[in-house]
């Protein structure tokens, strides 16, 4: 998000011709890591084909676990703006870190393997190689929608709120 408010800087200062004050940078970036972005309406893609990637990719992974996509929508849903906003950071040439990283590869090692396979054709369309520490999120996305898919299918209901600073995908998980 610092990248993200860098460029808003930098768009202020150029259309008003003035110079950001020292620390609004550091401002502006803890205002925006305290936000969640859940819906993504409004981004652009600028390939359809990155679009028809994703969803291909969505589809096959469904498919590899067994997951009927349509019933998981809404994790789903995120997922698919989880990789458009990956892609997005990409193009910018920025990533982020997940500091569960370390447990999560520990954690579900196949799963890695899974995501990785079937982002090759992302991957080729960008030309880039998706960093583990990207793959990781995507990994607790899946993860989640199985989880999900476990919990589906047992009798008892729990209702529960998590609240989390990390992002819908660590709070799904």
């Amino acid at each position: 998000k610092s990248s993200f408010a860098k460029t808003i800087i930098k768009k202020i200062e150029e259309a008003y011709s003035i110079e950001a004050a020292e620390g609004e940078l550091g401002y502006l970036t803890s205002i925006l890591r305290r936000k969640s972005y859940i819906k993504n309406n409004g981004r652009k893609i600028d390939s359809i084909e990155i679009q028809i990637l994703i969803n291909e990719f969505i589809f096959n992974l469904a498919k590899e676990m067994d997951i009927k996509y349509y019933l998981n929508s809404d994790l789903f849903d995120l997922l698919e703006n989880h990789l458009k906003l990956l892609i997005y950071r990409l193009s910018l040439n920025d990533s982020v870190v997940n500091v569960l990283f370390d447990e999560i590869y520990q954690s579900y090692p196949e799963m890695f393997e899974i995501v990785k396979r079937n982002l090759r054709e992302i991957e080729a369309c960008l030309g880039l190689e998706i960093q583990p520490n990207e793959l990781s999120f995507i990994v607790m996305y899946a993860m989640a929608i199985l989880e999900n898919r476990s919990n589906t299918q047992s009798k008892g209901q729990v209702r529960l709120r998590i609240v989390c600073n990390s992002g819908s995908g660590t709070a799904q998980l």
